[in-house]
Formats: structure tokens, C-alpha cells, sequence
């Protein structure tokens, strides 16, 4: 009995840090990328939010070069299905947690830029921005499996007719047990 709730902390523990790390992927992917990156609004060199669908879910297969991701919406008991096709413009990148000690430094680091941003009236919605509890690294279609937790960030305008190719995928690897799956 001990066993088992140890067992349903662990993945419910998995499950809350999978989707905090997921919810700041997207923010960073989607948002601060967009916005931080883009030169002007005349000539904006990266995807706004506007421009781009994310989708956030486990994956439940891959064939070729088509990912099947399953997520949840909210109000839904069942579980949703996607296709997502991929190409050679893909960009594949696996998150890496950091350490405790490295992403404890950094959020003091981060406080401090914030503090004299405050003083000096400089804080916007685009900086300072707080640092990601990972590192991401370049990876490839190779090295995705079922059950890792993935975002996918594609264009919106895709037609119902066609199966979205998505521009970045950011996922990652938990260790497979029986019960831990996030997301699940």
C-alpha cells in the first residue's frame, strides 16, 4: 500500500513537472522567440503566436515521418489524437533538465535584472525573461519514441485537408516505468 502511493506521487510529481516545463516551452517557443527575435513589426524574422498552432501531448506512435501525438483537452475525458507530418525544415531539439544548483543561480541572476529593470522602469512583457528549468539540444526525428512528451509548433493556416508539418518539435525523454508516464 506504501509502495503504491509512492508509486502515484512519483508520477503525479513527473506528471505537474512535465507540464510546467511544457507550458514554459511553449511561452519561450512561441512567444518571447516571436516577439524577442522578430526585427520590427514590418519585417518579423521569427513566428508570432498568432501565426503558429502548439500542441502539447504524449506520443503514441511515429511511422515514417509522421508523429501520432495524444493529448487531452480541457472538459474532455477522452483523449485526443493528432497527426503531425515532418520534413527536412523540421527542427528537432530534446530538453535537458538542469541541474538544482545551475538553475538556482541563474533565478538569482534573474531577480537581480529584474530588480534594476523595476528601478529603472524598463520591465515589459518581452524582458528580462526568466531563465527555463532546461537546456535544449539539437536532435533529430531519429530520436523520438513513444511515450516522450512532446510540443510541436507548426502554422496555423494548414488546411483540414492536409496533415500539418510542423516547424520545431521540443520534447523529452522521461524513463519508462510502469506507472510514471506523464501525461497519461
Amino acid at each position: 500500500m506504501q509502495r503504491n502511493k509512492l508509486v502515484i506521487a512519483l508520477a503525479l510529481t513527473t506528471a505537474v513537472s512535465a507540464s510546467i516545463m511544457m507550458i514554459s516551452v511553449a511561452w519561450r517557443a512561441g512567444y518571447a522567440d516571436g516577439f524577442v527575435k522578430g526585427a520590427s513589426a514590418k519585417q518579423p524574422q521569427g513566428q508570432t503566436p498568432a501565426e503558429v498552432k502548439t500542441i502539447v501531448g504524449k506520443i503514441s506512435g511515429i511511422t515514417g515521418t509522421t508523429v501520432t501525438i495524444q493529448t487531452y483537452i480541457t472538459g474532455s475525458a477522452k483523449p485526443v489524437t493528432y497527426q503531425i507530418g515532418t520534413n527536412s525544415s523540421t527542427t528537432f531539439e530534446r530538453m535537458i533538465q538542469k541541474d538544482q544548483k545551475t538553475y538556482q543561480a541563474e533565478q538569482v541572476t534573474f531577480s537581480a535584472k529584474l530588480k534594476t529593470a523595476r528601478a529603472n522602469g524598463t520591465v515589459t512583457p518581452l524582458g528580462p525573461i526568466p531563465p527555463a528549468p532546461f537546456t535544449l539540444q539539437k536532435s533529430s526525428l531519429i530520436n523520438l519514441r513513444i511515450g516522450d512528451v512532446i510540443l510541436t509548433i507548426m502554422p496555423r493556416n494548414t488546411p483540414a485537408s492536409e496533415t500539418p508539418v510542423a516547424t520545431r518539435i521540443l520534447f523529452e525523454t522521461f524513463p519508462q516505468t510502469a506507472s510514471s508516464s506523464p501525461l497519461q
